[in-house]
């Protein structure tokens, strides 16, 4: 994922065209590699092992390592030298400039004003080129609302899991309204206030989106294009039943629904995370209000 951040932010910066932030993007992804991959070239975990942590990250929001680690297939000291290991690996200034498209002395001063700009420590700035995804969705996500940070996060952390990095992201956008050809939303009641999450984009993008979520795949809903998402958005709202969201726990919820050429509606700010998804441009809707019924969609037929 990182790989489309920094080559976003390159292009943004107008250190590279668009056809390098692509080259970037598709040569980077062949050399990056993931934990678990890592473990497996170290005969540390098998196949079997690395694919069980991976079905319970669709479940449990924790990551690769504290999964490996609780379940007793890696110890903490293996965790770490592995974590060292990935943290070292080539970061993508350092690719664009193995692959000439930018100079060392551009390549440093780029990376060092990226840490600027997401005002991040060496700390996070390598937690975030190894694609530590609770890094990369904290760094991303900025709405000046705890609450609201935090439903972004787990959101952006179980789409991920599912869709195997195949993401980029951008900065969130506070709005008021939000217009999109299709609108996927779920509404969630805590304690404190009301959320609502949500997903939008052209028609062809919510079916590449439905479509990259092959692990739902009902039978009651085999004929529907977006059961899956569904399904995807209902396994969040468990997770939050099980108390990842304990600072505000849930009380009700309601159905997830889908909006044919919709203006979504907040009384109060919502943020919108343009993201990049299999190509296909989505936008990530999560907005919060006190009132009962803070958002409301109109239909534009």
């Amino acid at each position: 994922m990182i790989e489309y951040i920094v080559a976003d932010y390159l292009e943004f910066q107008r250190a590279i065209s668009e056809k390098d932030a692509k080259d970037i993007v598709k040569g980077y992804k062949s050399h990056n590699e993931k934990l678990g991959t890592i473990a497996l070239n170290m005969n540390l975990l098998t196949e079997e092992q690395v694919d069980e942590i991976h079905d319970k990250q669709k479940i449990v929001d924790k990551k690769f390592g504290e999964i490996a680690v609780d379940s007793g297939v890696l110890t903490e000291q293996q965790l770490n030298e592995l974590i060292s290991i990935q943290r070292k690996a080539m970061d993508p200034f350092e690719f664009a400039f193995e692959c000439g498209i930018i100079n060392i002395d551009m390549a440093n001063d780029l990376r060092n004003k990226f840490k600027e700009y997401y005002k991040l420590t060496d700390e996070e700035f390598s937690g975030v080129m190894a694609d530590d995804v609770t890094m990369i969705s904290s760094m991303m996500v900025d709405t000046r609302d705890f609450y609201t940070n935090y439903y972004y996060n787990i959101a952006i952390r179980f789409l991920v899991r599912f869709l195997g990095l195949k993401i980029g992201l951008s900065k969130t956008t506070s709005s008021k309204t939000h217009e999109a050809e299709r609108i996927i939303t779920h509404k969630i009641r805590t304690m404190r206030r009301n959320f609502i999450i949500g997903f939008s984009g052209s028609r062809e993008a919510m079916h590449a989106l439905s479509e990259s979520l092959s692990d739902f795949d009902s039978a009651e809903f085999k004929n529907d294009i977006y059961a899956r998402l569904k399904n995807f958005v209902n396994c969040i709202t468990c997770v939050f039943e099980c108390g990842i969201m304990r600072e505000s726990p849930i009380r009700s919820i309601s159905c997830v629904k889908l909006y044919k050429s919709a203006e979504l509606i907040f009384n109060e700010d919502g943020f919108v995370l343009p993201a990049n998804i299999c190509g296909y441009p989505i936008d990530i809707i999560v907005a919060s209000g006190a009132e009962e019924d803070f958002t409301k969609v109109v239909h534009n037929v």
